[in-house]
């Protein structure tokens, strides 16, 4: 997000030079086009351009950073619902045998299941967690999203 709102400003400031730049190139047409043939190359403009252009830039860099990183939570976050698909299809299948006790993994850590009881709270919660982790790649996702539209606007301004 720090990303985010440096690139923002800097494509505020960067806007609002190019609009008085805009501007400027106006007036310089029109004492041109009063005073032809005197034209004048305006290196000040040129510099400011050459600073618009490495501020997108620099944003554009900073975007890209942010989607990066939330590629990669996306990326963990599905993994771990792909594990916790896994450890509820265990437990279920330990509960369908009935064979207590049982040791099934679950998040990476071995977990003995002494009673059917047992085996349902555990389900219970890694549902929960489940669910959890759904919301959350959810958020992650629409994220990224913002993150590539973003990316997509600085793109346009360039």
């Amino acid at each position: 997000m720090k990303g985010y709102l440096i690139a923002t400003l800097l494509i505020l400031v960067a806007t609002t030079q190019l609009m008085a730049q805009d501007q400027r190139v106006q007036q310089v047409d029109r004492r041109v086009l009063q005073r032809a043939p005197a034209v004048a190359t305006d290196d000040e403009f040129l510099r400011s351009l050459v600073a618009v252009e490495n501020a997108m830039n620099f944003a554009l860099a900073g975007v890209q950073s942010d989607m990066v990183d939330w590629a990669n939570r996306v990326n963990d976050t599905n993994t771990k619902k792909k594990e916790l698909r896994e450890n509820i299809a265990e437990i279920r299948e330990a509960m369908t045998e009935g064979n207590y006790p049982v040791t099934v993994t679950v998040e990476g850590q071995p977990v003995e299941i002494t009673t059917k009881e047992q085996a349902e709270n555990l389900l219970s919660n890694l549902e929960e967690k489940m669910a959890t982790y759904g919301d959350d790649a959810q958020m992650q996702q629409l994220m990224l999203q913002d993150m590539l539209q973003k990316q997509t606007q600085i793109f346009n301004m360039m």
